[in-house]
Formats: C-alpha cells, structure tokens, sequence
C-alpha cells in the first residue's frame, strides 16, 4: 500500500520523465470503492495544497498500471501549474484537455516512450501483466465513448454528458501518442460514435492535439450544444 514516502518517491519519478518541479504530496487519503481508481484533488494547489485519494480498485492492478494511474493523477497537477487558466474555466481544462493530457502520459509510461516519441503502424504492446496490443487498447476506449454517447442520448442527464466528454477526452489522449498520419486516422474513427455529430466530434478531437487551450474550450462549448440541442434543431 503506497505511503506518502512511497508515492513522492514516484512522484520525483515523474518529475524527472516530464522535466519539472512539483510540489510533493502531502494528502494522500484511502477511500472506500468508488467509481474511480484514484484521484487527484486540486484543494490549492498553486500553495501546494491538494490531495490524492487511491481506491481499492487502484490496488487490483498490477504494479505497473498502478504506477502508471499515479502518473495520470500527477500530470492533472502538472496541468494545474504549468497552464495558465481562469478560475472559472479551471474544472472544465482538467475534464477535457487534461484529462487527454493524463491519458498520454498514462500510456506513453506503458509503452515506454519518452515524451516526444510517437507510434505509426507497428504493433506495440502495454508493457504490464496484460501485454495489449496499444491498438485494441484504443478500440475498447472508442467502443466505450460510444456507449456512454448512447446512455447520455437517453437519459439526457448532465452527470452522463460529463461521463461521455471524459471517456471521449481519453480517447483523444490515446490518439496523441500516434504521429500524425495515424493520429488522423484514430481521429476519424470518431464518426463509429454518431454520424450525425461526426464533424464536431473531429473538430474536439484536433483541438486537444493543438494543445491549444481556447481552441478546446471553444470546440467542447460547441460539441456539447450541438449533442444537447440536436434533437431541437433537427425538427425546425
């Protein structure tokens, strides 16, 4: 079970990979099964104040997805630092392009890619007890936004759309590991989730590659009105 030690350990770890400086974790707190694995808690973090929360689920991985979600949790901090964001845009940043960003990361650690490498054609494989194919990887979160675009197309409820944006943020996180050619490729595959919505579905996904953080929020702000307001706008 990770202590404070343990996890500033990983932490420096991390620090090295992405070339930063962090402040250490100070809150690290184990909590009942959530919905979640872990978490990471920004209380105020530009004081060096925020938490990490670790679920039993966290621990039914193997040791190198659990080193490899703290590196997720860790870049939402890295987000949280080194971007400058409005305190009012600050929840929506960590639900879309940092949790692309964390995705990335995620899996680059897996892969064992440094920060600039990308992938083309070749078949890579998670280095973890799985041994996935980073390919089928990709499928299952593709295959697994199209099922909460599903959900969310019937019940219409907030907590659903949020839970779709997310899984279709990782998705997009897994696309930026591949160069361009392919990365464009994993991007139209989007239109597997709706066709109806395929171009803003693309446009979303391409402003999380710019890493252009307006042109995320603008392209979000768009695909959310165009899923919520669709069924309006189709019958006028």
């Amino acid at each position: 079970m990770y202590t404070l030690e343990t996890i500033n350990i990983e932490l420096q770890k991390y620090c090295k990979y992405m070339n930063c400086n962090l402040p250490p974790v100070v809150h690290l707190k184990h909590t009942e099964p959530n919905d979640y694995k872990a978490k990471f808690i920004p209380d105020t973090p530009k004081q060096g104040e925020y938490t990490i929360e670790l679920t039993p689920f966290f621990y039914n991985q193997d040791i190198q997805n659990q080193e490899a979600t703290l590196w997720h949790e860790f870049t939402h901090l890295y987000d949280w630092y080194y971007n400058d964001i409005d305190d009012s845009d600050k929840t929506i940043f960590l639900y879309s392009y940092s949790e692309a960003h964390a995705t990335e990361i995620q899996y680059r650690k897996l892969l064992g890619l440094n920060t600039r490498q990308t992938i083309g054609k070749e078949i890579r494989s998670l280095k973890d007890t799985s041994k996935k194919s980073y390919k089928t990887l990709c499928a299952s979160y593709l295959n697994n936004a199209k099922i909460a675009f599903e959900k969310f197309q019937v019940n219409k409820a907030t907590d659903s759309l949020t839970n779709f944006m997310r899984i279709l943020s990782y998705y997009c996180g897994c696309c930026l590991i591949y160069n361009n050619t392919y990365r464009s490729a994993f991007i139209d595959s989007l239109k597997y989730i709706s066709d109806e919505h395929e171009q803003f579905l693309i446009d979303y996904a391409n402003a999380i590659s710019s890493r252009n953080i307006k042109n995320i929020k603008f392209a979000r702000d768009e695909l959310i009105k165009r899923i919520m307001f669709y069924d309006i706008m189709s019958k006028n």
